[in-house]
């Protein structure tokens, strides 16, 4: 059976929040990431929702 995942940010976290600065919650199962959300705080102290770009790094080895 699959576990339905809520990903968010308390209301702890909006009190204490700065503004400009990214909040990420990543989820892991099983060893591995999973959902991946992250968030800012904006003027109003709200969390609007951001996108997360997952770029390639080069193997630098």
């Amino acid at each position: 059976m699959a576990l339905a995942i809520v990903l968010a940010l308390s209301e702890w976290d909006r009190m204490y929040a700065w503004i400009e600065y990214s909040y990420v919650i990543l989820s892991v199962q099983n060893a591995q990431a999973s959902e991946r959300q992250s968030w800012t705080l904006d003027e109003n102290h709200q969390f609007p929702a951001e996108t997360i770009k997952l770029i390639k790094l080069a193997n630098l080895s």
